[in-house]
């Protein structure tokens, strides 16, 4: 079982290198800021589309108390998660997940409101006949469609074909065969989850390489092009193994003796 200090570290570390800009391990990426949003309102489609109908003037008006007030609490949720996910150094979409309930909520709003035979004031109300709300219900009913269809082809035909050039469970099962049993594997720079969940073994991240701790048995580690080639001499590493990460980024296994014996392999530093 991790003990409390080693999981608190972990998660510290892991949550700062993603929100503070002076622990992430680049500079600040000022032309992912200025699209981010747009990569999100793009991930988050057709509800993001309905979503931004919910800023027009007067649409609060066709809501009672209470759903002004709901109204009210999706924008308060939506927008500043934008505006806090936009600064940070970190742009995955995935890590900006906690703003699309909001906007699924905003996109539902649009929707009742239209369905209801509403277009955007409580004067602008529609004559009470059932064309716009079939429109809307069919509307709805189309983009569901076309997002199952969207999602199955996505899953059926996209994924497989970019796998196989990833492997990230062939990958990780190398790293296993080369890593024996009972050993910690150590990452610094090297951010590839998904190899390192088939590796399916206890790994931990350091800030860096100098971080290493003494011991009388061989260490393991990962480490990028940059660290490799920065590798210090004064301590002997031998190159296990080299491939490239899911992106194609070069990875290599290093094993570190602290007794400066080495069996001879295809590289030393």
């Amino acid at each position: 079982m991790a003990r409390w200090h080693d999981v608190y570290g972990t998660v510290s570390r892991e949550g700062l290198m993603r929100l503070s800009p002076s622990h992430h391990h680049r500079p600040y990426p000022w032309a992912e800021s200025l699209v981010h949003p747009i990569r999100l309102l793009a991930a988050s489609l057709p509800c993001s589309a309905f979503a931004l109908l919910s800023l027009r003037p007067g649409f609060s008006a066709i809501w009672d108390d209470r759903g002004r007030r709901l109204l009210q609490a999706l924008h308060c949720w939506t927008w500043p998660n934008m505006l806090f996910w936009t600064v940070i150094p970190e742009h995955a979409t995935r890590h900006s997940f906690p703003l699309f309930p909001g906007l699924a909520g905003l996109a539902a709003l649009v929707w009742i409101s239209w369905l209801r035979g509403f277009l955007g004031t409580r004067s602008q109300a529609l004559p009470g006949n059932e064309a716009p709300r079939l429109g809307a219900a069919r509307l709805l009913i189309g983009l569901v469609v076309v997002w199952i269809v969207v999602k199955l082809v996505f899953v059926e035909t996209i994924l497989p074909r970019r796998n196989p050039n990833r492997q990230p469970k062939e990958k990780g099962e190398q790293l296993a065969a080369l890593v024996p049993n009972g050993n910690l594997l150590y990452l610094f720079q090297v951010k590839d989850e998904g190899i390192m969940f088939y590796y399916g073994r206890p790994v931990r991240r350091l800030p860096d390489t100098d971080q290493l701790p003494s011991s009388n048995r061989p260490i393991y580690c990962i480490l990028d092009e940059a660290e490799w080639r920065s590798w210090k001499p004064e301590r002997p590493a031998e190159m296990l193994l080299r491939m490239p990460d899911e992106q194609g980024d070069p990875i290599i296994l290093v094993r570190v003796d602290q007794t400066g014996k080495l069996e001879v392999g295809s590289e030393r530093r």
